[in-house]
């Protein structure tokens, strides 16, 4: 917060820019989340223990209620509509997977916003209390944990995706790894070219 402080202060001084105080820790709770994310990922490398429990989490142990749900989306080419893919699994284990097409709002992270608004609600439909939601948008993250923005849509769509989540038992957010993304994300360049959203459910999700 004193570096930022420092820093509106400089911008005053040399640029006559005035930033407003909320703007400062805005900025300052940003760097902040994307150090921590940094250094999480130095001490999993560093640490063997650390990185075995993690892959433990993020693919779900035997003994683990927590249903992984990955949500992806593919920017439209132009006159292409926006393409959603959402995964949910334990381990290596997929019980459902949704295709589904959508109109784009021309913003990255409007789509991505309703792209997970969308998974809560299929999810819910669904007998898991308990689920975790990977995204590989940084910033999406950011938006989520933080829960503020001074962007009124943004702001709209974070209050609806966060009355999903108060739905379920225990609902997280996470970022996504490369290695998780990889199913959803070719389901959401598939679902670019379907004219009705596709379902795919196990037979113990029936």
């Amino acid at each position: 917060i004193l570096w930022q402080v420092w820093k509106a202060r400089n911008e005053k001084i040399f640029n006559n820019r005035c930033r407003h105080p909320f703007e400062i820790v805005q900025k300052a709770h940003f760097e902040w989340l994307e150090y921590t994310e940094v250094f999480r990922g130095q001490k999993q490398m560093s640490n063997p223990e650390t990185t075995a429990r993690m892959e433990e989490q993020q693919n779900g142990s035997a003994d683990s209620n927590m249903m992984l749900v990955t949500v992806d989306i593919s920017h439209p080419n132009e006159g292409k509509p926006l393409g959603i893919g959402i995964v949910a699994q334990q381990g290596t284990n997929v019980h459902a997977a949704w295709a589904l097409t959508n109109r784009s709002s021309g913003d990255t992270l409007l789509d991505y916003a309703t792209a997970i608004k969308l998974a809560l609600v299929k999810v819910r439909q669904l007998p898991w209390p308990e689920v975790n939601l990977l995204v590989s948008s940084i910033q999406m993250l950011r938006l989520l944990r933080i829960n503020k923005t001074r962007d009124i849509r943004h702001f709209a769509h974070l209050e609806d995706i966060h009355m999903l989540k108060a739905l379920f038992m225990n609902c997280s957010f996470s970022l996504a790894g490369n290695q998780c993304n990889g199913l959803g994300r070719r389901i959401s360049m598939y679902a670019t070219t379907l004219v009705q959203d596709e379902e795919y459910l196990s037979p113990q999700c029936r």
